[in-house]
């Protein structure tokens, strides 16, 4: 890996480090705070093993300095929201269980965004963290709410990996996420992380873009011809460039992708077994079981009260 700047070089390393502002209030989302702020610390020690010195310097702002308590019974030491002579290289607004209050609470960063988005180099916010965007009258990056069952790290996790893949390249952000797959691995099975990590191995922008797709839509029936018509390629063409770029084919994706879905629903929430097939794209409660049993000799219901402790069928 190439630095670009000599890692004996204390100041040459602080003048490039990129400052990243996570703007907060009492009531932000924690989890999703966390995951982004720790990609980019793994990011700073990735580096380090490769010889080079830190790229991320990381901030915590509010609308008044201080503690600010989370959603949990986290808090964080904050700083005030900096004037516009000390704006950082990016601005991360998050987001919030209550953002109507929110908004209405703490006008003074909405009024912020509005002032800051014309001479800062990247603004971006986290789920309901973009109606302060919004609300200031700025388009701008991003994430979308995350779906009932979903866990709020990766939420997080995944714009600040997109943030990284844009600093410092796709095998840079490839390597954080697989060393960061190993400390979010759950007992028993991996998170949908780990179907995403998949996605980014993939060179290929059509396939890429046809991984989200499906990724996105595994409530829906997902066919070969509608997925090989989005990308424009013949079905013959898609299957051959998809298992050549992803190592299995399309149908065996799907399978993947919604076997690791209903993991994550079955570990994380007390959905009904059918709701959480249907939810997963199978038609009836009978197919989810036969995948679960073909694929870890376990029926969906034992999963749960192995990894859940929920009785709820």
């Amino acid at each position: 890996m190439n630095c670009s700047v000599p890692s004996s070089s204390d100041l040459a390393h602080r003048e490039d480090e990129k400052r990243i502002d996570f703007v907060v209030y009492p009531g932000f989302k924690a989890l999703e705070t966390m995951g982004a702020m720790s990609v980019f610390k793994h990011t700073n020690l990735h580096l380090s093993q490769e010889g080079c010195g830190p790229k991320y310097r990381i901030q915590i702002v509010a609308p008044k300095p201080g503690r600010v308590a989370s959603d949990t019974f986290m808090t964080l030491e904050a700083q005030a929201l900096p004037d516009l002579q000390n704006l950082p290289d990016t601005a991360i607004v998050v987001g919030s269980r209550t953002i109507a209050s929110a908004l209405a609470d703490h006008p003074g960063i909405v009024d912020w965004v509005a002032r800051a988005e014309p001479l800062l180099g990247r603004l971006v916010a986290i789920c309901s963290g973009s109606l302060f965007l919004t609300t200031a009258g700025v388009t701008a990056s991003v994430t979308p709410d995350a779906p009932e069952g979903a866990s709020g790290v990766n939420i997080g996790i995944d714009l600040a990996l997109s943030l990284v893949e844009s600093d410092l390249g796709h095998e840079t952000a490839l390597a954080v996420a697989r060393n960061m797959a190993v400390y979010l691995k759950r007992p028993g099975g991996q998170s949908l992380l780990n179907i995403h990590l998949s996605s980014q191995r993939t060179r290929h922008p059509g396939i890429r873009e046809a991984q989200d797709w499906i990724l996105n839509n595994l409530s829906r029936p997902l066919s070969l011809p509608e997925l090989a018509d989005k990308e424009h390629m013949s079905e013959r063409n898609f299957r051959r460039v998809f298992t050549k770029e992803v190592g299995q084919g399309p149908h065996d994706f799907i399978e993947s992708a919604r076997l690791q879905a209903a993991r994550m629903l079955l570990e994380e929430s007390n959905l009904a077994l059918k709701s959480i097939a249907h939810r997963v794209g199978f038609s009836s409660e009978q197919s989810l079981r036969k995948l679960f049993l073909n694929s870890l000799k376990i029926t969906p219901k034992e999963y749960r009260e192995r990894f859940n402790g929920t009785q709820r069928t």
